[in-house]
């Protein structure tokens, strides 16, 4: 497995430890408190996460997949490249791209599928996962950041389709959004293209059944964050004592979640040595999803030196997956 895994940067425990550390502070000391919806992926969060994914009310999950089922064809025939690099920002646990790169290998394609996360038990389990399902697929696996990465790719005259999937970039508001694309297209060549998925606005409904299930998971998802701060740096949060709130806020079209203090108490965060002060009813955010209009696409590929390829959506347009090419 090694030779398919290039370590960019070493990620050390103590060092994502420090990082975390460092974000609880920040983030409890603003008014109103936030933390980064990063945080909810642990261990057990990501695990949890995969449970909300399964959800009949989460539709995110089906309707992306439906979408590669439908367009993986079309898909190929944009890249129309002898040979070309597949590269995935964030790639979870790669079941929607396997359906992709299942294609693309069966049609006799040349090309290879790049990975990149932090986390290097991520990358090792996703490597391991692709050599069982398809042996022959040459893939490798980069620890470290987006952009050290890209950094480094851009260095070949290789095509490439760069893939940022199942709405991750609706965690990011309008100008980071903005940012994050802009600093993409600054790695890639003129003809270099861009598969980004996006959730879209629709009945606000069904947008907040997806994000305040039934079964209660995703509120474990969120609560989850209390038991790792609890456990990782010796807090003394109540789950008991806060309550999940969701809504959608239709100007923003934004879900916006919270962890609301049922009570007036003091949080005690050990490695901080500090005390954190919650008002009865206070919020703290911890995530964010941004929703899309066609326009919304369209003005974001703009403003990022993007030209808008083709789109693809599921049946009840529900989520959309654009192609985008760097001019």
């Amino acid at each position: 497995m090694s030779n398919n895994i290039q370590i960019i940067r070493e990620y050390s425990s103590a060092a994502l430890h420090k990082a975390f550390l460092e974000d609880i502070l920040s983030g409890m000391s603003q008014s109103p408190k936030r933390i980064s919806c990063s945080h909810l992926y642990d261990t057990k969060g990501s695990y949890i996460f995969q449970q909300i994914m399964e959800l009949p009310e989460y539709y995110v999950s089906d309707s992306e997949i439906k979408i590669f089922k439908n367009s993986k064809e079309e898909i190929l025939t944009l890249i129309n490249k002898q040979a070309f690099q597949v590269i995935e920002l964030g790639a979870g646990d790669g079941r929607k791209t396997k359906i992709l790169l299942d294609y693309f290998y069966r049609a006799g394609s040349d090309f290879e599928y790049i990975p990149i996360d932090i986390s290097k038990s991520t990358i090792e389990g996703l490597v391991q996962d692709f050599k069982k399902d398809l042996p022959k697929l040459a893939v490798k696996g980069m620890v470290c950041e987006y952009g050290e990465a890209l950094s480094i790719l851009a260095k070949n005259n290789i095509m490439k389709i760069v893939l940022f999937i199942g709405s991750s970039l609706g965690n990011f508001n309008n100008q980071e959004a903005q940012d994050f694309c802009c600093n993409l297209n600054s790695f890639l060549s003129p003809g270099d293209l861009f598969l980004l998925g996006v959730d879209m606005v629709k009945d606000t409904n069904i947008i907040l059944d997806a994000y305040n299930d039934s079964q209660g998971i995703t509120e474990s998802f969120n609560m989850n964050l209390l038991d790792r701060i609890n456990h990782e740096l010796d807090g003394n949060f109540d789950k008991k004592l806060f309550q999940y709130h969701v809504h959608y806020d239709p100007i923003q079209k934004a879900i916006q979640c919270y962890l609301v203090s049922k009570q007036k108490q003091k949080i005690r965060i050990g490695e901080l040595a500090k005390d954190f002060y919650f008002d009865a009813w206070e919020a703290m955010h911890t995530e964010s999803s941004h929703k899309f209009t066609k326009e919304d696409i369209n003005n974001l590929a703009q403003a990022s030196n993007f030209d808008i390829i083709t789109s693809f959506q599921d049946e009840k347009g529900y989520f959309s997956d654009t192609v985008w090419q760097a001019k």
